[in-house]
C-alpha cells in the first residue's frame, strides 16, 4: 500500500510553459511494516534542481525536521563572477504560476548555487 503523503501531492513537472504536472514518486509499504511503524509520514521537499521533489520518510512523529539555514556573506561580493552568476540565475526560465512563484523558485536555485559552490567558506 501507498504511505500517506502530507501537502500537495504532484511530484514530478516538466517544467515547460505550460507544464504537465505528475504524481510520480511514492512509497511503498507492507500493512506489517505499517504496524509497526503507524505514525510514518512522508514529507515532499522542494523541487530545486531536478524535475522530481525528493520524498523523506519520518518514522517518528515527535522527531522534528532539521531547518536547513542559509546565511549570504557579504564577502560573496568580492568573488569576481558574483554579478555574473546572479544574473546568469534570475535569466533562467522557470515554470511559475505567478511573479511571487518565479522569486521563490529564483532565491531557491541562488540558495542552493552558494551553499554547494564552494562561496559559502
Amino acid at each position: 500500500m501507498e504511505l500517506h503523503m502530507t501537502g500537495e501531492k504532484i511530484t514530478w513537472s516538466n517544467n515547460h510553459e505550460i507544464p504537465t504536472l505528475e504524481k510520480l514518486d511514492m512509497i511503498l509499504i507492507h500493512r506489517s511494516w505499517e504496524q509497526q511503524f503507524h505514525t510514518a509520514l512522508v514529507y515532499k521537499l522542494p523541487r530545486e534542481v531536478f524535475d522530481h521533489n525528493p520524498l523523506i520518510l519520518i518514522t517518528q512523529i515527535n522527531m522534528p525536521m532539521k531547518k536547513l539555514s542559509f546565511k549570504f556573506e557579504l564577502s560573496w561580493l568580492k568573488e569576481h563572477d558574483f554579478i555574473h552568476i546572479v544574473k546568469k540565475i534570475w535569466k533562467r526560465p522557470y515554470f511559475a504560476k505567478s511573479p511571487l512563484d518565479r522569486i521563490q523558485a529564483t532565491l531557491k536555485i541562488f540558495k542552493q548555487h552558494f551553499k554547494g559552490c564552494g562561496f559559502n567558506r
